[in-house]
């Protein structure tokens, strides 16, 4: 029976080069063995990977939040799907996740917490954000809606999902409707220039000038000296002189005790109304439109 040629190879070494090669060879092996252990024990948890940038150490601490939340809820007998520390930080993953491009592991994320805890609006919105980045617009639409109906003391909360409700909905066609969402987002203690200043752009996108310029002033109320904001309003009393300063004067009449009166002050008032009111399909749709043809 012929060796092969390998096994002949060995032979002719000397004594030294088959020690050098025996020595490689349990290196070799050693290395296989220990990567193998390495990645069994991140994949289940016990061995902790050294993060390389903000998201990555964002996911880790959101990881071990979830891990320690879900012991803690075993320990007191609390059913995990339906603990809102475990949602929480399980929902924070599955954000980070959407955040990385990790769409299917967002999916899978969040659609198990919905599952779990349909009631719950952080994971219907996890479920919305999820969905919408993996481009089913309809679907989010509806999770956005059932957050926006669920979400309670939580300001914070209220203003991600409506903010992200109205994106889905202008990226569905629905202008007026997302515009309503965007400004109750926007006026949400404390309120956001940054939303007024996006609520500007969609009105000067739909050519309704007074309207934009009006945010515009409402972004600088807030923080006078944004650049996006004062940019933005110069741009109008050059193009649209007529329409900025009737902006100018019923924003005047707003801060007037007779203008507090008005329909459009009224509108800054709809925060303040209880979650259901604020998330109605019909009010929301409804606002917009009569601003709108002003």
């Amino acid at each position: 029976m012929k060796s092969s040629p390998v096994l002949q190879a060995i032979r002719k070494l000397s004594r030294a080069q088959k020690r050098a090669v025996f020595a490689l060879a349990i290196a070799l092996i050693a290395l296989l063995a220990g990567s193998i252990t390495a990645v069994v024990l991140v994949s289940t948890g016990k061995l902790r990977p050294t993060p390389t940038n903000r998201l990555e150490s964002d996911y880790l601490k959101a990881r071990d939040r979830a891990s320690q939340a879900q012991a803690q809820a075993k320990a007191a007998r609390r059913d995990p799907a339906t603990d809102p520390d475990v949602i929480q930080a399980r929902a924070d993953m599955a954000l980070l996740e959407v955040e990385a491009g990790d769409l299917r592991s967002a999916l899978s994320r969040s659609k198990s917490l919905v599952k779990g805890a349909p009631k719950s609006a952080v994971a219907q919105y996890a479920y919305g954000v999820s969905l919408a980045a993996a481009g089913r617009g309809p679907a989010s639409l509806t999770c956005y809606k059932q957050a926006a109906q669920l979400v309670k003391n939580d300001p914070e909360l209220k203003r991600s999902i409506l903010s992200n409700y109205s994106a889905a909905l202008i990226k569905a066609h629905k202008p007026a409707q997302g515009y309503a969402l965007l400004k109750q987002a926007a006026a949400i203690d404390p309120p956001s220039a940054e939303l007024y200043i996006q609520a500007a752009v969609l009105m000067t996108n739909q050519k309704n000038y007074q309207m934009a310029a009006q945010d515009y002033l409402s972004a600088l109320r807030y923080d006078p000296t944004n650049t996006a904001a004062n940019t933005g309003l110069q741009r109008l009393e050059r193009e649209h002189p007529a329409e900025t300063s009737a902006a100018r004067r019923q924003s005047q009449n707003q801060a007037s005790p007779a203008g507090n009166q008005s329909p459009a002050g009224n509108q800054s008032s709809a925060s303040n109304q209880s979650p259901a009111s604020n998330q109605s399909p019909a009010g929301n749709q409804s606002q917009p439109q009569n601003q709108e043809q002003q």
